[in-house]
């Protein structure tokens, strides 16, 4: 994993506040374009046009968390694809510290937070090429604090699933801060094995019966795991494994 991370891990990233934006990975890109790369974390109260993967809306009314860390990477494509898992996992991890307790949180492939099928959380990712070794990475993230939006699944947000009295963008946001950063320095530390077993072992479906739905087709199949570089395992019917890059995943029953 990079060194440049390495050194930006040493010291805290600061965080800048909107009242409003766009969405907070735009801007993020829109320093990237002027060659600012962090560490930095990039946060709104309020944003008007977010999206989530594969370019679908996403909605965040004020009192939700809309965050963006946007930092220099020089690594490989393929340690930036695993920072989707190391995400999910980091909101997991902040969920916890916020009062949500374990047992109502599971993680959906490859880096959603759900409870109980109604979704808490996602993530996006970004990336541009600076330079032959040099890339920057967009990781947005969005947090159903205060409300549960309409969206076309289930919902729910930490006010409903926390213990603590008080719940806020802002302490989510703190707490984030910590948890991503353990998890980025055991990436770099350890490799990415730990995270994927830590995933696993609070995985929504795992050696369940699952469906697959991509542009083209739906799959359905149990769930057995994901694999060294983050793909979704998937057994089909006559036992060959078939492994899933890109899709909606759903429990089947």
């Amino acid at each position: 994993m990079t060194k440049l991370i390495e050194s930006a891990l040493a010291h805290a990233w600061p965080v800048q506040w909107y009242d409003e934006l766009d969405s907070t990975n735009a801007e993020a890109k829109r320093r990237a374009s002027t060659g600012e790369f962090g560490p930095c974390w990039i946060a709104a109260r309020k944003q008007i046009n977010g999206k989530g993967r594969l370019g679908r809306p996403w909605q965040a009314p004020e009192g939700n968390l809309s965050a963006t860390a946007l930092f220099p990477f020089d690594g490989s494509f393929d340690q930036i694809s695993k920072l989707s898992f190391l995400a999910g996992l980091a909101i997991y991890d902040a969920a916890l510290l916020e009062g949500v307790p374990a047992s109502k949180l599971q993680l959906k492939w490859p880096n959603d937070v759900r409870c109980e099928r109604h979704k808490f959380s996602g993530v996006l990712i970004e990336t541009g090429q600076v330079s032959k070794d040099l890339s920057w990475v967009a990781l947005g993230v969005g947090v159903n604090i205060l409300r549960a939006p309409e969206i076309d699944q289930p919902t729910v947000c930490l006010k409903d699933l926390s213990a603590n009295a008080i719940v806020n963008a802002d302490n989510f946001l703190d707490s984030l801060k910590v948890t991503f950063g353990n998890r980025l320095h055991s990436l770099i530390k350890f490799g990415f094995e730990p995270i994927r077993q830590d995933w696993l072992a609070n995985a929504e479906g795992y050696n369940h019966s699952i469906s697959v739905k991509d542009s083209q087709s739906t799959m359905t199949g149990i769930m057995r795991g994901i694999n060294e570089t983050g793909a979704l395992m998937l057994e089909m019917g006559d036992g060959t494994i078939k492994l899933v890059t890109t899709g909606d995943v759903n429990l089947v029953g």
